[in-house]
């Protein structure tokens, strides 16, 4: 389609209402819609299709802009959650970091939704999840700019999802898009998003797209009954070019005994012609896209300030830790400097020893001596473990100490988070710090995490010489 304006069939006056622009970006162009909204009815007052590189300065000022981004998504997997974790800001926190573990380098943008048939018995809880590069995304509406005055930006799952909820009223049903060579596929059940799928077809010449098109949808639709096989659904609900495509229709029906119903938003939405709502369901879509279905970047949320400050305070309640003086071990750390300094004497002795020629019996008995009471000394008293621990005991105050000598001991530490977050970063901080102070492998570390309330222990023990090479314990 080249850009330009569509025609519109009345031109209309209204009352008290908000003007509402819903904006819906491709690669290469930009469908704009102008509506009056009151309550939850509006009234079209102009459409328009822009170049992707001139909508911006028709956006400029303009107020109530609603987005959909036809964009790929980046990541779309099952990520399991333990079922201890309840709250939904815990869920997404958790979800995001397992996003992070496989792809450290992407700025996660994310929403999930729970699939379906799963019982609060279950240990671990399985979650869809969809999330896009944000990086990429801000490129993408770089195009559009005023970021000041965007109320929200989705995907096309959501956007379909959206005005299918808004027009079918059946509980269960599998709603199709197609526009160009783009193919948007979703199963629903009860509103929710059960199921999404985005294909591009690669075809070049116009008879072989219209087979091609409706062989992928087929195909879809045969493993959406293979995969969800607890629902038998029985509405295909179609929009996008193959609504007035009666070809690909019936070759659809041929191979799938379902209902077809054609997404029409007419029914809340005034002035809209049959052939333009089909044009524009992904851009009405994005009008009615709740807070939960939204891609909103931290950038235009205003909160990437917040997260800065954020940040730092962490980093410096971790390092304002080291200066805190801990009842329990003061004593231990304050004369952590002379057992060092012991420590040298005794080496630069040794050292002397080696290079000195001679040494009558009695001398070398005595020097023999006091070598192995040096080395009872510091094999019997734990100024040795706690200078080694030293950096774990600045970063979190210890809550137990069992010493019997070097080879047997165990400190535990723990803490109470009110954030997932922040438990997350600390147990990262903790185990990088563990890392550093363990190259030689001395020392074992068990944590266990309770999601539930939060609450972090780990405890720290000497390396079983058998067990060597195993990795840390960790328990949930």
């Amino acid at each position: 389609m080249k850009p330009g304006k569509i025609d519109i069939k009345h031109s209309i006056n209204i009352g008290f209402s908000t003007k509402v622009y819903a904006v819906s970006i491709t690669k290469e162009y930009a469908f704009v819609m102008v509506l009056k909204r009151k309550r939850d009815k509006y009234i079209l007052i102009d459409s328009e299709t822009f170049a992707i590189d001139e909508v911006a300065k028709y956006l400029k000022n303009k107020k109530n802009i609603y987005v959909n981004i036809d964009q790929e998504l980046d990541f779309y997997e099952n990520i399991r959650v333990p079922s201890a974790i309840k709250n939904s800001k815990n869920i997404k926190n958790f979800i995001f970091y397992k996003i992070k573990e496989t792809n450290p380098e992407m700025d996660v943008l994310l929403n999930y939704n729970r699939s379906p048939n799963q019982t609060e018995d279950n240990e671990e809880i399985s979650y869809e999840v969809r999330a896009i590069d944000e990086k990429k995304y801000l490129e993408t509406l770089k195009s559009i700019g005023n970021f000041e005055n965007i109320r929200s930006i989705t995907v096309s799952e959501y956007s379909l999802l959206n005005i299918s909820n808004k027009c079918i009223k059946e509980k269960e049903f599998i709603s199709v898009y197609v526009q160009a060579k783009r193919i948007v596929v979703i199963a629903v059940k009860e509103e929710k998003l059960i199921f999404s799928r985005t294909i591009d077809v690669a075809s070049s010449t116009p008879e072989t797209l219209q087979m091609e098109i409706a062989e992928n949808i087929t195909q879809t639709l045969s493993y959406i009954g293979t995969q969800i096989r607890d629902i038998r659904f029985k509405t295909l609900v179609i929009s996008g070019s193959i609504a007035l495509d009666d070809v690909i229709s019936s070759q659809i029906t041929m191979y799938n005994n379902m209902n077809i119903s054609i997404l029409y938003p007419n029914t809340f939405i005034k002035n809209l012609a049959p052939l333009d709502a089909q044009e524009h369901i992904l851009t009405i879509g994005a009008l009615l896209t709740p807070k939960s279905y939204r891609f909103m970047p931290e950038t235009i949320l205003g909160l990437q300030q917040y997260e800065k400050i954020s940040t730092f305070l962490l980093l410096l309640s971790i390092l304002g830790l080291g200066y805190i003086s801990y009842t329990t071990f003061d004593q231990y750390l304050e004369y952590a400097k002379l057992i060092k300094k012991n420590r040298t004497l005794k080496n630069s002795y040794i050292a002397t020893l080696k290079r000195t020629k001679m040494f009558s019996k009695d001398e070398l008995s005595l020097y023999l001596k006091h070598i192995e009471r040096v080395k009872l000394y510091l094999s019997k008293n734990p100024m040795e473990i706690f200078i080694e621990l030293k950096p774990l005991i600045g970063l979190i105050k210890p809550i137990s100490f069992k010493y019997k000598d070097n080879s047997s001991f165990e400190i535990i530490f723990g803490k109470r988070f009110k954030e997932l977050k922040d438990l997350y970063n600390f147990d990262k901080a903790f185990s990088d710090i563990f890392e550093k102070i363990n190259k030689e492998k001395k020392f074992f570390k068990k944590v266990k995490i309770d999601y539930k309330n939060l609450v972090y222990s780990v405890k720290i023990s000497p390396t079983d010489k058998k067990a060597k090479g195993k990795k840390p314990g960790r328990r949930m």
